[in-house]
């Protein structure tokens, strides 16, 4: 009986409605987090400095380009952090299952890079140079668009870049 008794409060209090009711995941959660969000991309992260528009100093065709630098002028704390999001040709969206893979494919292909899985997508993660400093980007595939994170850096690659990838979230 006890037992019983036991296992029912235990119930109770886990399947309570205030307690059971999940907590949407969505860009006010994200922002109330602490998160910068991009709601047009369902896409939430924490840099280590608020990303602005960079667009007007980048070339390509990108649909979305923003970037921070945190300690610019430091030789021992420099971090450059970028988002780049392009979105796939139109014809994507429609294909087939296979065909996709196989645009997928292609894409990381002529990005580069070592293929991984990230956040439940084939991705590329590519180490490189840029400007003297120790790089890092990650691309991926995901809802149509081409993601890519990077990160160039003078202090624990590893550490900045891992602390930047553990705070991306889809919503």
């Amino acid at each position: 009986m006890k037992i019983v008794l036991l296992i029912c409060i235990l119930f109770s209090n886990v399947l309570s409605p205030k307690q059971g009711t999940p907590i949407p995941r969505n860009a006010s959660y994200y922002k109330s987090k602490g998160f910068q969000v991009f709601p047009e991309y369902g896409l939430a992260i924490k840099a280590s400095c608020l990303l602005e528009d960079i667009s007007r100093q980048m070339s390509g065709d990108n649909d979305l380009a923003y970037g921070c630098i945190q300690n610019e002028n430091s030789n021992t704390l420099f971090i450059m952090t970028q988002l780049i999001v392009k979105r796939v040709p139109e014809g994507y969206m429609h294909a087939s299952s296979s065909q996709k893979v196989e645009v997928e494919n292609k894409m990381l292909s002529i990005l580069g890079g070592e293929r991984i899985v990230f956040l439940g997508q084939n991705a590329v993660l590519k180490n490189y140079t840029n400007r003297g400093f120790s790089s890092r980007s990650i691309s991926m595939i995901k809802k149509g668009s081409v993601y890519t994170f990077n990160m160039s850096t003078n202090n624990d690659l590893n550490g900045n870049f891992n602390r930047l990838t553990n705070s991306i979230k889809f919503y």
